[in-house]
Parts: C-alpha cells; structure tokens; sequence
C-alpha cells in the first residue's frame, strides 16, 4: 500500500508541473498578444518624446530639440499641437482621462512655468516667489504633481489643486539635493525622485501618509549630472 502512495504522489506532482507550465505558457502568451510596439514620430522631425497617458491611450508629449513644441497624440486623430499662447517653448506632460493636461511652457524671457490646460483654458501654476516651475503628472481629480526650484537650485516637490488652488508642499528630510513629484493618482498616491547627500538618485513612493524610498534591486542610484 505503501507503493501505491507513492505512485499516486508522484503522479499528482507531475501534473501539478504540467498545469504550473501550461499555465505560465497561457500567460506568456497573452502578455505577448497584449503589447503592440509602435513608433511615433512627428512629421518631418528627428526628435518626438512621449511623456503621458491616458485610460483612452491618448498621449502627450512634444517634438523639437532646439525648440519645444507640445502636442497631444490619439491613434485615432494623430497629432494636435498645444502650446501654452505666445509661449517660446511648451511642453505636455500628464494627461487625464477627462483629456485636461500640464506640464511647463518657457517664455520669452527664458523663465520655467507651469501650465495647466482644463478643457482649453490656459492656467500658469508657479509656486509663489518662485521663477521655476514644472507640473509633470495630473489626475482626474484636477490635482497635479510638479516641482519648483528655489535661488540656490534645489529642487523641492509639491502638489497643486486646481480646484482649490491650493499647493502641498512635500518636505523629504533625506532630499539634500532635492526632490521632484512625478505622478500622482486618484487616490492621492504620490511618486517621484530625490537626491541625498552624496548625489545619488532615488525613487519614492507616497501612499496613505507612508513615505518609501523605492530602489531597483541591486542598482546603484545614478549620481546627478552637473
């Protein structure tokens, strides 16, 4: 009876393998069938980044190196230009599902502001006292992620709502050589990057009033560029 048992394990275990494989083959399939790489250029231009996107895969982003251009891209409509008016540069950033997006504009006197375009309407965000500003990650609750720089060049992150019109600014103590919010989500989820004292790169997450540094495992965080 004895060797029976142990036909019968056996026996379960080698099938438990085959399900374990057919089902780890079913999912690499299906992560195959879901990603469709494309390129997206802007017409007759070398240079074309994408920086956000949306539910509906609308996205925002801008083309030209010397000079900025921003626009919004469906695959449906192709490429709409939006620049912040008489803006020298402009560049779209985060979008959300309502189709409302930020980013920076530069003006014609060479200064950094942030911008915000609700359904066609032009706002400038700048932290007060400040004379740089970028909003790079916006919400469907009007509230975007952004960052200004102070005299001495440090970066420090904030929040801003719309609605409110009301900025948060976010004090990371380890944030030595400054800090920049990326994204934020509608639950109010906060992610972005600082820099410590030695230089070095980190990602950060803020979630439910918890602070975590995120770092890829086993990577040195990259030293900022001068």
């Amino acid at each position: 009876m004895g060797e029976n048992m142990k036909k019968i394990v056996f026996t379960f275990a080698l099938v438990a393998v085959m399900c374990l494989c057919s089902a780890t083959a079913t999912l690499a399939g299906k992560e195959r069938e879901r990603f469709d790489f494309r390129t997206v250029s802007f017409p007759n231009d070398t240079f074309t980044q994408l920086l956000g996107i949306n539910d509906s895969e609308t996205i925002a982003g801008y083309h030209g190196a010397a000079s900025n251009v921003g626009f919004v891209f469906s695959f449906r409509s192709n490429f709409a230009l939006e620049n912040f008016p008489n803006s020298a540069q402009t560049q779209v950033i985060g979008i959300n599902n309502q189709g409302y997006t930020d980013g920076f504009y530069i003006d014609n006197a060479g200064t950094n502001h942030g911008f915000l375009d609700i359904n066609g309407t032009f706002t400038t965000v700048d932290f007060p006292g400040t004379t740089l500003n970028q909003l790079l990650g916006l919400n469907n609750l009007e509230q975007a992620a952004g960052y200004y720089a102070d005299a001495a060049g440090i970066d420090h992150p904030y929040i801003f709502d719309h609605k409110g019109g009301v900025f948060s600014v976010i004090t990371i103590p380890a944030a030595v050589g400054g800090a920049q919010a990326t994204g934020i989500n509608d639950n109010g989820s906060i992610s972005g990057f600082y820099i410590d004292s030695a230089g070095k790169n980190h990602g950060f997450l803020i979630s439910k009033g918890e602070f975590k540094t995120l770092d890829f495992p086993g990577q040195r965080s990259r030293r900022r560029s001068a």
